[in-house]
């Protein structure tokens, strides 16, 4: 009996490698890794903002390097000149423009000093959004050291020494001795280790997208047994004996999927722990299987369960905890299996509960299946 389930498994994987559509979906896989992994490090930021400044101009060259060199949320660039930049924001090519006009330095000091109230950064951007109006930040951020600097040296001078008495060299050299003290602030993840800042964002949402991809293999799988059952491939087989076919059928599609998702994600520094992903994925191959098999099952057609699968997997999407995660939906996402798998990549504890989701879809589906016999 044993033999002939493992001789019906390995022709159930002889009948899907077959399948030129299956394996063009799986290529697809390590393809659209490498075209996120390398659009990632280009201008693929939420915003993009053009920076114009003078070569002549070194506080404003400062200041605009630092937002152009550094990893951002927003791609950072630098614009050639105000006229085209400004076309580029009304042809919705461009978010922003921020224009330092130049001699930005002594304009600072003006500024802070109360010798002047004239601004010293120009700005033109679409019209406002949440996103354009957190970039500000950035802008802000940038310039702080400036700022920081020229009021700190106009208090001295102001307060504790003439200006005669001390010289810029002095000020800078009392200044520094403070200025860099260290981030105030400590980024710890759940498990209690140090988080690193993660700057390909593009790159993020990847595991949600992919873990999509082994649910959508496998409820393929659960199309294949439909037809096949259709078509009177089972024929030979007791209506009572065609869970295992249904098994057969479905796991080899999600296991393909998950391995060729696994592999990808290990390979591209995916992933913290590959003895760690390698279970989880396990357990969610055999929650995605068990999933496919309760549809096949369930559903009486191969028509009807063409159309019930784009609606299940659209719902897998709008609630993955990657692109949302509100917890008044948590209960809803709770029976599904994408949300299990992703959410014990952030906490390990929670792998159980993939486990235990993934045992109550089976149990189900020895339920479905003793229904259906009865039925027959």
């Amino acid at each position: 009996m044993t033999n002939r389930k493992l001789t019906f498994i390995r022709m159930s994987f002889k009948s899907l490698v077959r399948k030129r559509s299956f394996w063009l979906c799986i290529a697809l896989i390590p393809l659209f890794v490498l075209f996120v992994s390398v659009t990632s490090k280009d201008d693929s930021g939420v915003l993009k903002i053009g920076v114009l400044y003078e070569d002549s101009d070194p506080a404003g060259k400062e200041i605009a390097e630092s937002l152009i060199n550094d990893d951002h949320l927003i791609y950072f660039f630098r614009a050639e000149d105000e006229e085209s930049s400004i076309h580029d924001i009304v042809r919705g090519r461009l978010d922003a423009l921020w224009i330092f006009e130049g001699d930005t330095e002594s304009r600072m000091r003006e500024y802070f000093t109360g010798k002047s109230k004239d601004p010293f950064v120009r700005v033109f951007e679409r019209e406002g959004s949440i996103t354009l109006f957190m970039s500000h930040e950035f802008l802000y951020g940038a310039m702080y050291p400036k700022i920081a600097y020229i009021i700190y040296e106009d208090f001295v001078e102001r307060n504790l020494v003439p200006k005669a008495e001390i010289t810029e060299e002095q000020i800078k050299e009392a200044y520094a001795k403070h200025a860099d003290t260290g981030s105030i602030v400590v980024f710890d993840t759940i498990e209690g280790g140090k988080a690193e800042q993660k700057t390909d964002y593009l790159t993020l949402p990847l595991r949600g997208l992919l873990s999509l991809t082994v649910l959508l293999c496998a409820l393929a799988g659960a199309l294949y047994y439909r037809h096949d059952l259709e078509t009177g491939k089972y024929n030979c087989i007791s209506a009572k004996k065609r869970l295992f076919p249904a098994y057969a059928t479905v796991f080899p599609a999600a296991f393909i999927c998950g391995a060729a998702v696994y592999v990808t994600l290990v390979v591209s520094s995916q992933v913290e722990s590959a003895a760690w992903e390698a279970l989880a994925m396990a357990l969610y191959i055999w929650a995605v299987t068990s999933v496919g098999v309760l549809f096949g099952l369930v559903i009486p057609s191969v028509k009807a369960l063409g159309a019930v699968v784009p609606m299940y997997m659209l719902t897998c999407t709008l609630l993955s905890p990657i692109f949302y995660n509100l917890p008044m939906l948590t209960p809803i996402m709770r029976f599904l299996p994408n949300y299990h798998y992703l959410a014990s990549s952030y906490n390990k504890e929670l792998l159980m509960s993939l486990g235990i989701f993934a045992a109550v879809i089976t149990v189900l589906t020895f339920v479905a299946d003793k229904i259906r016999a009865r039925l027959a």
